[in-house]
């Protein structure tokens, strides 16, 4: 069964391959889509969700965010897409949109710290510091034991008691 699926996989590819040399443009974006929507009926988005890790291999950022806001347009909880979504908002430094995308992954998946540390970084390169050591403290919560998440938190917040007796001490 599988060499028959991978079979009628590489004759897609081929026609579509055709279709690129016969006609560039909007008949591609068009197949591409419909291949898409193909795969997904089938219950293969996650096909669909490599191709777009492939695409970002190949430094084409544009064409795999579309893959993935299609693939979550139709599988608005595959864990995959949503986290690699949240990865590349994040590496094009799109602070807002990448913290807003780690929070629709961790609705998804609440328990992954490493997501939340991410999130509250993007959070923190907002300039909202105060929802980044919130943001840090559900990790916390999570993983109370995770000494990289104190170190943040303790980084982050404003110890008032040692800056007055720094003060001090200057100033005598």
């Amino acid at each position: 069964v599988f060499d028959r699926q991978a079979q009628r996989f590489k004759i897609e590819l081929a026609q579509l391959r055709l279709r690129i040399r016969e006609r560039p443009g909007a008949v591609v974006n068009a197949a591409r889509l419909g291949h898409v929507a193909r795969l997904r009926a089938r219950g293969q988005s996650g096909r669909v969700v490599a191709g777009a890790s492939a695409l970002l291999r190949l430094n084409r950022a544009d064409e795999a965010m579309r893959q993935y806001d299609e693939v979550l347009r139709l599988d608005p909880r595959n864990e995959k897409a949503l986290y690699d979504r949240a990865s590349l908002v994040e590496s094009k430094r799109e602070w807002a949109s990448a913290a807003e995308a780690w929070r629709a992954y961790l609705d998804v998946v609440p328990g992954d710290v490493d997501a939340r540390l991410r999130r509250a970084e993007a959070i923190l390169s907002t300039g909202d510091r105060a929802a980044a050591v919130k943001a840090l403290e559900e990790a916390l919560f999570l993983s109370p034991s995770d000494p990289r998440i104190r170190a943040r938190i303790d980084a982050l917040t404003v110890n008032v008691a040692a800056l007055l007796s720094k003060a001090l001490v200057a100033s005598a």
